[in-house]
């Protein structure tokens, strides 16, 4: 890719401007992004473009993470044991895994979770209690995700330390948003202990009812099932600079992230010849769940509030009539989606697109912030509008058969996080010295960090 235009570390405070003008050039364009594992290959930020590569098959999952390693030169990665579930595979294999997590995930449950959703929103809050100043982040975005996974997961809360998967951790400390290899190794050894607790004392939580879903046509599930649903169609890279990052170096995702490897687990057969899911693919589900879950969560709500603080005209109208929140929910999943890139995906064979030739073996990154602010679905698209009647036709959430099965959970996290801190805090505000610093990442659309002003 001599050819290809490579962008400096400039590019993340002003990706809109970039996209904007590639989408007016033709929406087809290849370009090398910054980093430290720099991201190379054909962006796509037309909306009708983006929808229909989404959807073709002639781009595929299977391997990409080990390609883009080969690429890269990354040797380091956790394994295939994290990495073999349904987002980093193509059908057939695709289809038997949806099928049965979907058995342990469905959207219909979500609206359950609202209790404990607003619990812990509203302990996070109470934290605050006689404060002037907060960090959003670090304080409310990033731990109430965490707080619902552990939940679903039916873990203890002495734990919530043990998973971190956000470059932004717990302690403020800021990132990229990827999680390292040590970090990822970690959670596997700890996801793995979970589950073979789960085994021998299952209960009505999340790892119970995966462990018990089955490949039969009638839906059921042995334990009642998880009141949850699994975050599918963000990415998940397994090596990331996480500021302070033991183990050393920036992690690879030749061993595992974006791909499934080639000849992995494909399941077991329980007696009588159902399916069920493999020790693998049950791990590497429930670290999909944290990966694509939680970073998406952490962002839909920063994002959110930052566009929300910065709009006032906007605020205002929400706080007036907070009948009109789902679709403020929407408008900010289009105007700043908390994933900039689809997840990975290379060509099996020549693709035409914008009056380009799409080589084979050639990685197609769709970027979804473009597509989302295309003036061609959305009139005035860079306008931040909360009764925007188009708004839902984003693709925050994906597209095709890798559309996130999560977006409910996120949704509600994200509508219940919004109302009450515009009701407990009428005030609030960005803190004064605030300037919006974007992580230096082409995946994920996050703030560094977000400190408010409570009253």
């Amino acid at each position: 890719m001599s050819d290809t235009g490579a962008l400096d570390a400039s590019f993340f405070d002003h990706a809109h401007d970039s996209y904007r003008r590639w989408r007016e050039e033709g929406g087809v364009r290849r370009t090398r992004y910054p980093g430290p594992t720099p991201i190379e290959g054909w962006v796509i930020t037309s909306y009708a473009q983006a929808r229909e590569l989404l959807a073709d098959p002639r781009l595929s999952k299977d391997g990409a993470v080990e390609r883009f390693g080969r690429q890269a030169g990354l040797t380091q990665g956790p394994g295939s044991a994290l990495f073999t579930h349904m987002l980093n595979s193509d059908p057939p294999h695709h289809t038997r895994l949806r099928k049965l997590v979907q058995k342990a995930f469905t959207a219909r449950r979500t609206a359950a979770l609202r209790p404990m959703i607003e619990a812990h929103v509203t302990g996070l809050l109470d934290a605050w209690e006689g404060r002037e100043e907060a960090e959003l982040i670090s304080e409310f975005a990033l731990p109430l995700p965490v707080a619902v996974m552990f939940d679903l997961f039916g873990a203890s809360d002495a734990d919530h330390e043990t998973l971190q998967v956000r470059g932004n951790s717990l302690d403020g400390g800021q990132g990229d948003g990827e999680v390292s290899v040590f970090t990822a190794e970690s959670m596997a050894a700890y996801l793995r202990a979970l589950i073979a607790l789960k085994r021998e004392q299952p209960d009505d939580g999340l790892l119970s009812a995966l462990l018990q879903a089955r490949g039969s046509d009638d839906g059921a599930m042995g334990t009642g099932g998880a009141e949850a649903t699994i975050a599918e169609g963000k990415e998940v890279q397994a090596g990331g600079a996480r500021g302070a990052q033991a183990g050393g170096g920036r992690g690879a995702q030749a061993g595992g992230g974006e791909g499934v490897q080639a000849g992995g687990a494909r399941g077991a057969q329980a007696g009588g010849g159902d399916e069920v899911l493999s020790e693998d693919e049950i791990t590497s589900m429930a670290f999909l769940l944290f990966i694509a879950g939680h970073q998406t969560t952490v962002n839909l709500i920063a994002n959110g509030i930052h566009t929300l603080l910065t709009h006032p005209g906007q605020l205002a109208a929400l706080r007036a009539d907070m009948t009109l929140m789902p679709g403020a929910v929407e408008e900010i999943l289009r105007y700043e989606s908390p994933s900039a890139l689809a997840s990975f995906r290379y060509a099996t064979e020549p693709v035409e697109a914008g009056g380009e030739t799409l080589a084979e073996g050639e990685f197609v990154h769709v970027s979804l912030l473009g597509a989302n602010r295309d003036p061609d679905v959305f009139p005035e698209p860079d306008r931040f509008d909360i009764r925007r009647a188009e708004a839902s036709r984003h693709m925050a959430f994906g597209h095709g058969i890798h559309h996130c099965l999560g977006a409910p959970l996120a949704r509600l996290q994200a509508e219940i996080a919004f109302t009450q801190l515009l009701t407990r805090y009428p005030g609030l505000r960005l803190s004064e010295d605030h300037a919006a610093r974007w992580q230096a990442n082409p995946r994920h659309r996050g703030l560094l960090s977000l400190p408010l002003r409570l009253r």
